[in-house]
């Protein structure tokens, strides 16, 4: 949410740049980001290297790597990680 306010607050750089930190260091956030990137129609390129290389579940207890898997399987399908 920190990285939210920066971006509301004109400080854009400084919030996208922590966004992408949390997907990079797959944070416990991570599925956060991955839905306000969605809902803030930001563009995904700066992010797509970061988003693509998200953990895959292996398993059961892997619940919340499912569902990240699945925005990024969103956001492949809607070409948003694709450039325009």
């Amino acid at each position: 949410m920190a990285a939210w306010k920066l971006i509301q607050s004109g400080q854009a750089e400084a919030g996208h740049a922590a966004w992408l930190d949390q997907l990079k260091k797959h944070r416990p956030t991570t599925a956060l980001v991955l839905n306000m990137l969605d809902w803030s129609k930001s563009d995904l390129m700066p992010y797509a290297s970061a988003i693509r290389a998200l953990p895959k579940p292996v398993g059961k207890g892997d619940s919340m790597i499912a569902y990240e898997q699945r925005m990024v399987e969103y956001f492949e399908a809607a070409k948003k990680l694709t450039s325009k």
